[in-house]
């Protein structure tokens, strides 16, 4: 899938058409760099609030649409490794990926290529066919953040879950933070009650700063 848009695997299965798919050429030491970037336990808290860990990361194509499909097929993929954590009390998830291109280069093409206009549409037009008939899609938008990376971006997700009991109607959010530095990519993925948005985009800045520290100057 894009390297950039790892924090959309789960979604980009409803996409009629696929984006260029990246080689992987996985090394055992980008592998070991990859799985060291992501997120832990103790960056989190509490084992028992925050139960999760790492998993399988999600190789499939990410969306293509009209006049958004970059391409990838020169960008090799040497690590990629991805972790998720949920607190169920609060109703937050975290989930992210990091991904080792061959060169630093390779990171800002894939950025020139991926973060542009046409992502937000792309987006728009795949969320609406990956939501349930219970899920109402809200809004798309890229948001400020600091740069806390050579490359720094995020949307944001808003859409309404439906349900049978008060309240009918709750509002929920998906964040998606992108950061690129030398031969990483790092995708920050937070789903949280759009009522609770403050705190939630301080824990973000708070767990990428983190996860950022963690590039080697020179990965």
């Amino acid at each position: 899938m894009l390297a950039l848009v790892a924090g959309l695997g789960l979604l980009a299965a409803a996409a009629a058409a696929a984006g260029s798919t990246p080689p992987r050429r996985y090394t055992a030491a980008d592998q070991a760099l990859a799985r060291s970037l992501v997120l832990r336990q103790s960056d989190l808290g509490s084992a028992s609030l925050w139960p999760g860990g790492m998993k399988k990361p999600d190789t499939s194509a990410a969306p293509s649409c009209p006049g958004y499909h970059p391409d990838e097929s020169d960008l090799p993929i040497t690590g990629d490794a991805e972790s998720a954590y949920s607190n169920q009390a609060a109703g937050v998830e975290y989930d992210s990926e990091a991904q080792i291109l061959q060169t630093a280069k390779m990171v800002q093409l894939d950025w020139q290529r991926s973060v542009q206009p046409g992502l937000i549409p792309c987006l728009r037009s795949t969320l609406k066919r990956g939501l349930s008939s219970s899920e109402t899609l809200v809004s798309v938008t890229r948001i400020s953040v600091p740069r806390i990376s050579t490359f720094t971006a995020e949307y944001r997700i808003v859409f309404d879950v439906h349900r049978t009991t008060a309240p009918k109607t709750v509002p929920l959010m998906t964040d998606i933070l992108f950061l690129g530095r030398d031969r990483a990519e790092i995708t920050l993925t937070t789903t949280a009650p759009y009522v609770e948005r403050a705190p939630v985009e301080q824990s973000e800045l708070r767990l990428a700063r983190i996860l950022v520290a963690r590039i080697p100057t020179t990965a």
